[in-house]
């Protein structure tokens, strides 16, 4: 057997020392001593992944986005299951715009953080943020392809009636084609458009307690649907009972709709301006 290093359990121990150091400069929100801090920890044990998982929120708070991604892809080089890294570099493309690619890395940070509620409630939030972005990016480009199909045909149909006016075609059947014609671009351009008009969600997909659509919803031997944290917090802050029917309820007899959560996520998947009502 190896004789231990007393070298790299002494680098460790000032690393941790370090990192603790930006701890406390972290909770008084000041955010360069706490880099600074967890840079020198990172010197002593470069494969310790979290001070440099820690920079990176420190970096966050800055609003320093390539050094956000650039901490966060270090740390995942080393550990590809750090959740909180995964997040810290989808807000980040998120808040660059990039939002494709923010969506993929944020379903990842909630996939890798499914038993910590609190965590994967922000997770959530920001993925909702992402996902809504990316509507109203995708619903703008497709407004203006719909915008330049109407110019486009009615300057056609415009060359039509004058063609069928040196015809001799008389001006009032003109008209009623042309109108018919027109008629019929506003139907199809009307269901086209159809994917990119907000509305009300269902209630069926909304929590009774938030009227927000649901991420793990929650149902009562009663036949009521809840969202789950906010189920929990009624618990734990208010008692067991029902919220809605005032009714006592055991936590126990709650149980996890995973048919209900199903549906909610393709209705806001088909429906992608929902996902507004989520961040």
């Amino acid at each position: 057997m190896e004789p231990p290093d007393k070298n790299a359990d002494e680098q460790r121990k000032r690393a941790e020392e370090r990192k603790e150091c930006g701890n406390r400069m972290y909770q008084k929100q000041k955010f360069s001593a706490a880099i600074e801090a967890y840079t020198e920890a990172i010197t002593f044990c470069p494969t310790w992944t979290v001070p440099l998982v820690n920079r990176a929120l420190c970096h966050k708070k800055k609003r320093d986005w390539a050094a956000v991604i650039m901490d966060s892809e270090q740390a995942l080089r080393m550990d590809p299951d750090l959740f909180k890294a995964h997040f810290f570099w989808g807000v980040a493309l998120l808040e660059t715009d990039r939002c494709e690619e923010a969506i993929r890395r944020l379903e990842k940070a909630l996939q890798l953080a499914h038993d910590r509620e609190a965590a994967a409630e922000d997770i959530w939030r920001q993925l909702a943020r992402a996902k809504y972005k990316q509507w109203c990016v995708d619903s703008t480009e497709r407004q203006e392809r719909r915008d330049k199909m109407r110019a486009n045909a009615l300057n056609d149909l415009a060359l039509r009636a004058n063609h069928l006016r040196q015809t001799g075609v008389d001006e009032a059947t003109i008209n009623a084609q042309i109108k018919e014609q027109e008629g019929l671009l506003e139907e199809v351009l009307k269901e086209a458009s159809a994917r990119d008009i907000k509305g009300e969600i269902p209630s069926a997909f909304t929590c009774n307690l938030t009227m927000e659509p649901f991420r793990d919803p929650m149902t009562t031997p009663a036949g009521l649907s809840y969202e789950r944290s906010y189920l929990q917090e009624h618990f734990n802050k208010v008692g067991h009972f029902d919220p809605v029917t005032r009714q006592p309820l055991n936590p126990k007899q709650c149980l996890l709709n995973k048919g209900l959560r199903q549906a909610t996520q393709e209705y806001l998947n088909e429906h992608a301006w929902a996902w507004g009502e989520c961040a």
